[in-house]
């Protein structure tokens, strides 16, 4: 086990179907899949020039209550991020990720 995984073991996962776990080899094998898109809840690309990917994150930190364990970020043409929001759950991330999209389809990428 290497000194990453000693310190991941001990930490609580929701999972995308909510089961809660503490088995990093479970969350291992799952991040394997990222080639098959399991973090992956919706990436969008916009005309504006800017792209928005919501992830699961699924690590679930005791000091933040409710578990914020998905995110979208919103980056620039080069890149650069320039917007995020978490959400407790897949539904309030895919809901969060389009009014996300909705904001940025009007607004022109700086850099682009």
């Amino acid at each position: 086990m290497s000194k990453s995984d000693n310190v991941l073991s001990g930490l609580t996962w929701i999972l995308r179907d909510g089961t809660k776990t503490n088995d990093i080899e479970v969350v291992a094998k799952l991040l394997e899949k990222e080639g098959e898109g399991y973090p992956i809840v919706k990436q969008s690309s916009l005309p504006s020039g800017y792209f928005v990917s919501t992830i699961w994150l699924g690590l679930c930190l005791p000091i933040q209550m409710p578990p914020m364990i998905y995110e979208t970020m919103v980056f620039d043409s080069t890149g650069e991020p320039i917007d995020r929001a978490r959400y407790e759950d897949e539904q309030a991330a895919k809901e969060g990720h389009e009014e996300i999209c909705k904001k940025y389809s009007n607004v022109e990428d700086q850099k682009g």
